[in-house]
């Protein structure tokens, strides 16, 4: 818990800092992109999942407006906000964000890299929650194939 708070001090910090200096604005807010997202990161472990929710959609606006769409920070938020949605229990919603985090992923590393492994494994798991295991399947069996390099 002292981890907490002491990101939160940090944060806030961060935070009076960017309002105080607004020469070094895209610096500071990608500082500020960060701390949202390790303190949306630090809520979801402690089990706080709408304020983890807040905070990776807060890092998510910021990352998309210093890097466009098409970035891998923006990708990550996506992804984060994706396991978020589906510890709440709101299936459509982590299956949207984890397939926007594939659709850039894919952009960025092609579509046989291993880094796209996690973000099938994801969709796989959340449409199986769904009850749609057919697609299910086939994301899980990309998943390992992409993972074990035997896309073709």
């Amino acid at each position: 818990m002292n981890n907490y708070r002491l990101a939160m001090k940090i944060y806030m910090g961060v935070k009076l800092s960017k309002e105080g200096q607004p020469q070094e604005t895209k610096r500071l807010d990608e500082a500020v992109a960060k701390c949202h997202f390790g303190i949306g990161s630090v809520s979801y472990k402690l089990g706080k999942y709408l304020e983890s929710q807040k905070f990776h959609e807060l890092g998510l606006e910021l990352r998309e407006k210093l890097h466009g769409e098409k970035h891998i920070d923006v990708a990550t938020s996506y992804d984060a906000l994706g396991k978020v949605f589906d510890k709440l229990e709101n299936f459509p919603q982590a299956l949207k964000h984890y397939q926007k985090s594939l659709e850039i992923r894919k952009g960025l590393f092609g579509s046989d890299s291993p880094e796209l492994s996690h973000s099938y494994h994801a969709i796989g798991d959340v449409l199986t929650k769904m009850g749609d295991m057919d697609e299910a399947t086939s994301y899980l069996t990309l998943s390992k194939r992409v993972r074990k390099g035997m896309i073709y």
